[in-house]
């Protein structure tokens, strides 16, 4: 996206803060809608609770987008040699990451992604023995909820 010479970094933020919050608000709002009409425990939520759900998916909307609109304006800033050398490198990282088996790309991506993949494991584990524990019918809930978590 190419922006106007006159609108400055600032601006770009700005404007992509906006959209984010006509986006996040587009999808909030009829999605509480149908969770009111459609689901009564949810009607039975106080109407804070029902505010940090808006909240949490229309601030992060907002953010992304702002950051994205800036990233999108220095980019449009950018100039001879420098330009080309992160188009060269960004080139020749999808070159390499194309030429991986699948084998080394699951490395590649565990590496650059230790803690995501450390946090992904140990959820999975615990929703594993939770489901598995959680079967014993002769177990209370207390035992099942201290032995499983």
């Amino acid at each position: 996206m190419r922006f106007d010479d006159g609108l400055d970094a600032e601006g770009a933020a700005v404007r992509g803060a906006i959209e984010g919050t006509v986006m996040g608000t587009a999808v909030t709002i009829p999605s509480l809608y149908i969770l009111h009409r459609q689901w009564p425990y949810f009607r039975s939520l106080p109407l804070q609770v029902k505010a940090l759900a808006a909240i949490i998916v229309i601030l992060p909307t907002t953010a992304i987008r702002a950051e994205q609109h800036m990233i999108d304006y220095e980019r449009s800033h950018w100039d001879g040699a420098d330009k080309y050398a992160v188009e060269r490198r960004a080139h020749e990282e999808r070159l390499r990451w194309a030429s991986l088996s699948a084998k080394d790309k699951f490395a590649d991506w565990t590496a650059r992604h230790q803690l995501s993949f450390v946090v992904g494991s140990w959820a999975l584990a615990m929703a594993v023995s939770g489901a598995i524990i959680m079967r014993d019918p002769h177990l209370p809930v207390r035992h099942k909820v201290n032995e499983g978590f």
